[in-house]
């Protein structure tokens, strides 16, 4: 019986360190538990930071994104702002150039049509003033010309109421004279002999002239020459019955006419000389 006792109270001592043991694993499961839970909840709690994080981390990327993406959308906005601006000064530029050009281009056809009028106007008036002086030219010539031929008919008269004279002997150069002689014909070169040689009104012999010019004359008679020369003015004749020259000194003769005149044409026939 006490051995069965014994028993019993071994059984309760295992009982009993079985109870507490299992009051131990109880505990430490219940810590484990807690820990676990503990551990989780942290675990949960990190997560749900880490998510929280995340979702700000993308919203706030999100947001750059968008801030970049309207930035983006503003900075093209602008430069198509900018470049519509760029091409409308351009356009402005080339239209404003466009319109100088025309501006310019129809002021230089202004000027030529300006200048071809003055031109044109100036050509009319040379030609009128061209024509008024031929024709002024031509009445200037055409007065001397009756002229000369009126003094050349009161010399011819005048020689002819004197009836014929006896032959000449000499001249007196007056100065003057009604013709201008072909300078390298034989009586142009008689009256520029003359003209360099004899002195107005002194009287000077034909004879001692002819043989003075006879280098000139081609063996010709310069009376042939001198007679022609008379009859034009450019001297007059002295006579062997003269016995003093003309008190009142070389016939008056008319200005010589423009030297661009050819001589009168010749007679073939004599004066008194």
């Amino acid at each position: 019986m006490e051995q069965a006792q014994e028993q019993q109270t071994e059984l309760t001592k295992e009982q009993k360190e079985a109870a507490k043991q299992a009051e131990r694993q109880a505990r430490e499961e219940k810590k484990d538990a807690e820990r676990k839970e503990r551990e989780e909840k942290r675990e949960a709690e990190r997560l749900a930071k880490a998510e929280e994080r995340k979702a700000k981390n993308e919203k706030r990327e999100a947001d750059r994104a968008e801030k970049a993406e309207k930035a983006k959308a503003e900075r093209e906005e602008k430069a198509e702002l900018k470049r519509l601006e760029n091409e409308q000064k351009k356009e402005e530029r080339a239209k404003l150039k466009l319109e100088e050009a025309e501006r310019k281009k129809a002021e230089r056809e202004e000027a030529k049509a300006q200048q071809a009028k003055d031109k044109e106007e100036r050509e009319a008036a040379s030609k009128a003033q061209k024509a008024a002086d031929a024709q002024a030219k031509k009445d200037r010539r055409a007065a001397e010309a009756e002229e000369r031929r009126q003094a050349i008919a009161d010399r011819r008269a005048a020689k002819a109421s004197d009836g014929r004279r006896s032959k000449a002997v000499g001249i007196i150069y007056t100065g003057q004279g009604l013709s201008s002689p072909q300078a390298l014909s034989i009586r142009g070169k008689v009256l520029q002999y003359i003209k360099d040689n004899c002195v107005v009104g002194e009287v000077y012999d034909i004879e001692a002239l002819g043989g003075e010019m006879d280098h000139l004359l081609y063996g010709t008679s310069l009376r042939s020459y001198l007679s022609k020369l008379e009859e034009m003015g450019h001297l007059d004749f002295t006579y062997a019955d003269d016995t003093a020259p003309a008190e009142d000194g070389p016939t008056p003769q008319p200005e010589p006419l423009d030297p661009e005149e050819g001589d009168e044409p010749s007679d073939d026939a004599e004066h008194d000389a």
